[in-house]
């Protein structure tokens, strides 16, 4: 397995300086950095767990890495999340990629 370029554990209160983190508002502010510097990035859920309920992230519980798209689309869904419990994201340059591997952790 390749190792990932970047990690980014969001803990604290680090980002916006609020008490809560792992926000949906919080995770949009990284992506937006991202995209400026990471062009044409396809990105990939999976193991995520959210605060209150949304149909549109139900695939992504998964433990097997499950297509998001490109930044756009995930600044769209993470918009309608209030914070994330947890959960494993994954941008890879171009894609979509097909990924078989389920998430050993």
């Amino acid at each position: 397995m390749n190792t990932p370029n970047y990690c980014i554990r969001l803990t604290g209160n680090a980002l916006l300086g609020k008490l809560e983190c792992c926000t949906g508002e919080q995770l949009c502010m990284i992506l937006e950095l991202l995209a400026a510097t990471k062009k044409g990035l396809t990105w990939y859920a999976a193991d995520v767990n959210l605060i209150t309920h949304r149909k549109e992230w139900h695939i992504y519980k998964l433990r097997k890495p499950n297509l998001i798209g490109k930044t756009q689309r995930f600044k769209v869904l993470s918009k309608q999340v209030e914070q994330f419990e947890s959960g494993f994201f994954l941008g890879v340059r171009g894609g979509p990629h097909r990924l078989d591997t389920d998430l050993k952790f």
